[in-house]
């Protein structure tokens, strides 16, 4: 119970604060998301686990792009800190690898049909260092702030193809 003088005080008080409350708020500002590293950098299984490491990444709807995979998103990904994101990596390179040699799996010239078709495989994201074949992923991260730098992983052909 409170005396009119209160009750005064006490609406007074409630009506500037809920007009204050009418106010528009200030936009909010995102940062564009920036990839500083990506680990492992090179992928020898098929799905293989990796981190993002980077800045401005959003709690949730971070969308994961193979650039050079006709831009395919892969699927959105949360960061709990703003500045890693994991998600399973599947090179859909080498599964459809997989289907075109699946034919000779198991057989005893698989291994040199394996090693012959890998020395064979050319192209802008194809490179052999120290006689191992490596197919190029370059990886965005899409978010409400924009689109990342891209960042490239190897993708250690043969050893997905075992």
């Amino acid at each position: 119970v409170v005396g009119p003088q209160t009750r005064n005080k006490i609406n007074k008080l409630f009506s500037s604060n809920s007009s204050e409350s009418n106010l528009p708020l200030p936009p909010v500002v995102l940062n564009v998301p920036h990839i500083n590293s990506i680990s492992p950098d090179v992928v020898t299984a098929n799905p293989q686990m990796i981190t993002i490491s980077g800045t401005d990444f959003t709690t949730y709807g971070n969308k994961i792009i193979i650039a050079n995979d006709n831009d395919k998103g892969i699927g959105y990904y949360n960061s709990a800190d703003g500045k890693t994101i994991t998600f399973p990596f599947v090179s859909t390179f080498a599964e459809k690898i997989k289907v075109q040699l699946s034919a000779y799996k198991g057989t005893s010239n698989y291994q040199a049909i394996l090693s012959a078709f890998t020395a064979n495989l050319t192209g802008e994201n194809i490179s052999v260092e120290d006689g191992v074949t490596y197919v190029r992923a370059i990886i965005l991260v899409k978010n409400a702030g924009g689109t990342s730098n891209s960042f490239d992983i190897k993708i250690n052909i043969k050893s997905l193809l075992q």
